[in-house]
């Protein structure tokens, strides 16, 4: 983690699960990072209905976007090309209970970029047939377009889990998950870009964004 908002939320989630797997959602007590609230976000991924939606999205984090994004699907700001990376660490996350780190670049119609910065944590689950994720996106530095001319789009630069002994395994590329289990199926043919693909029980669709 570079960014210091990363650190901090990171630290509160490690003082929250102790020696568990992860934290509950209701032991997070807004009170207590009332500083990253702004750019602090919680996922819903409905594992019956197969998305990945904004469950709470803080105020700074909305503004960026030039409009409130609780309700809308996580994937629809990244670039099409990137969302399958992007969905295969999310699987991983909530299914192994791995921390990951997103480095990625932010960028308005008007061609102004920013580096950003995303951290999500792995959440308990919970009895109502979803799983929440509790995360973080900072930009790497205050600058007076951002909130004036929204975040459209988000292109991937690194994805880095965070191992056991609280260390990132880096690469110069986006890392992915481990390979899929068993009994799951990943379709990508080449030939046919309109074939599904599927990571654990959810569906990634070509030529589209969730």
């Amino acid at each position: 983690m570079r960014f210091e908002s990363s650190k901090q939320l990171y630290s509160y989630w490690l003082n929250l699960k102790g020696e568990r797997q992860a934290p509950s959602r209701c032991e997070i007590e807004p009170s207590d990072i009332r500083s990253l609230l702004g750019d602090t976000f919680i996922l819903e991924v409905n594992h019956e209905a197969k998305y990945v939606i904004y469950r709470l999205a803080g105020t700074r984090l909305c503004s960026a976007y030039g409009k409130e994004i609780k309700g809308m699907g996580y994937l629809v700001h990244w670039q099409e090309e990137d969302n399958f990376n992007v969905l295969r660490a999310i699987t991983n996350v909530y299914t192994d209970f791995v921390p990951c780190v997103i480095s990625h670049l932010g960028h308005t119609e008007q061609n102004r970029f920013m580096d950003y910065e995303s951290l999500l944590l792995p959440l308990l689950p919970i009895n109502d047939g979803t799983t929440r994720i509790l995360g973080i996106s900072s930009p790497k530095r205050t600058a007076f377009w951002i909130g004036a001319e929204p975040i459209v789009s988000h292109r991937l630069r690194s994805i880095r889990p965070i191992t056991q002994n609280h260390e990132e395994i880096s690469n110069d590329g986006p890392i992915l998950s481990p390979p899929l289990q068993r009994d799951d199926t990943l379709k990508d043919n080449k030939t046919d870009q309109n074939r599904k693909r599927k990571i654990r029980h959810l569906t990634l669709l070509d030529g589209g964004k969730t």
